[in-house]
């Protein structure tokens, strides 16, 4: 499990403040952008000390740390949910359609939160906060298709996963920043077939 900041809050009051400086973050990015976004109105919006907020999170840039690190264990655990809840043989076009479609819909239910972490992370994020993220999607996916007993045609399962990855996080990057919302669908379906064909296995 990926941890958020500087504690781990895993209950009681440690979440539920936790909890309600993630969701200050959301009502002022949507409300006033990314410009009027200080820890001190972080704080105030959330209802809490400056003090608190930083028992947490150090600065800015690990609160949005944070939002991506929840935002990635939620996913994957909803979709491991689903997955074990399907009644019928999984294939691997299912694997990459849930991932696709449940990260493309989280990202658009976020609204404006989506599009600062899309652009705003990879600037002020390490790179290492990344590596984790990529091992963890590729663990993810790796554990899904044994479990499945899906057969994929690639032989290096980690670096086919890893290409996987990267190309989901890039398209939707773009296809938040750039494209109109009627494009994105065309853009989303397209990314599914291309990696479906990729990884199926060829008899």
């Amino acid at each position: 499990m990926l941890k958020l900041g500087r504690k781990d809050p895993k209950q009681g009051r440690s979440k539920e403040t936790v909890d309600a400086i993630f969701g200050a973050v959301t009502h002022i990015l949507n409300k006033d952008g990314v410009d009027h976004l200080t820890t001190n109105k972080i704080a105030d919006v959330a209802g809490v000390s400056v003090g608190s907020l930083y028992q947490y999170f150090k600065n800015k840039e690990s609160i949005y740390e944070g939002i991506l690190l929840r935002f990635i264990n939620e996913g994957l655990d909803r979709l491991e949910r689903i997955l074990n809840e399907q009644k019928t043989e999984v294939v691997i076009r299912d694997i990459i359609e849930l991932i696709i479609r449940t990260q493309y819909d989280s990202f658009q239910k976020m609204d404006k939160v989506s599009t600062v972490l899309l652009e705003y992370a990879p600037k002020v994020l390490p790179a290492s906060h990344f590596k984790k993220a990529d091992e963890r999607i590729t663990s993810f996916l790796i554990e899904q298709v044994k479990h499945h007993n899906v057969k994929i045609g690639p032989k290096n399962q980690e670096a086919a996963f890893f290409v996987c990855s990267q190309a989901v996080r890039g398209t939707i990057l773009m296809t938040f920043v750039s494209k109109k919302s009627d494009e994105r669908e065309v853009i989303i379906s397209e990314l599914i077939d291309m990696l479906t064909s990729y990884l199926e296995k060829k008899d």
